[in-house]
């Protein structure tokens, strides 16, 4: 029933993620590009801390659950039929056109609106749904993923240490001094 449904990725906060698997995708309150749900092709830029939570894994046995790593992000894999993408956008965190964000896409294209239809909660088991939710993508690393190869994009746009914004699981002054010292990053699991 998903034939011809493109994959498309929505980062959250460690706090909505069973309340979205069990309801549905609200439409964003901030709407930088227009009315919607908010997705991108792209789990590198979904990935950013100002949309999939880094939280750093603290109890003994939530190291022993995850591998002994440090941190852990998630990100929702959806599906979503073309027609009801309403925009294909640029990236909305301030990185412009000079830093390549993923190499598989531009910078100007990375963003997608899909039409909520109006609804407060895009119930996913819904048969008329815009989107639905098709996996859980789970990422647990040895020491801060803003470390990665693959993250340093988010230093040239939009990063702060507002809760509200940006959860990084970190203070961002503590992440630009293992960054500035060279502390690298590694999968544990993904």
């Amino acid at each position: 029933p998903l034939k011809g449904w493109s994959f498309c990725y929505h980062g959250t906060k460690f706090d909505y993620g069973l309340s979205i698997l069990l309801s549905g995708l609200a439409p964003a309150r901030i709407a930088a590009l227009g009315k919607g749900i908010y997705a991108s092709q792209s789990i590198i830029y979904s990935s950013h801390p100002r949309y999939a939570e880094i939280k750093r894994i603290q109890s003994s046995d939530e190291k022993t659950f995850f591998k002994n790593g440090k941190y852990v992000q998630f990100v929702l894999q959806c599906r979503v039929h073309p027609n009801n993408i309403k925009v294909v956008g640029p990236e909305t965190l301030g990185v412009g056109g000079n830093v390549t964000i993923d190499p598989n896409l531009t910078n100007d294209v990375i963003e997608w609106v899909i039409d909520a239809k109006n609804k407060d909660l895009m119930d996913f088991s819904d048969p008329n749904s815009t989107i639905v939710c098709t996996g859980l993508m789970i990422r647990v690393t040895d020491n801060h993923p803003g470390l990665l190869t693959e993250s340093q994009w988010w230093y040239s746009g939009h990063i702060c240490s507002n809760k509200i914004c940006c959860c990084l699981g970190i203070d961002l002054s503590e992440l630009m001094k293992q960054k500035n010292n060279g502390v690298k990053c590694n999968f544990i699991y993904e």
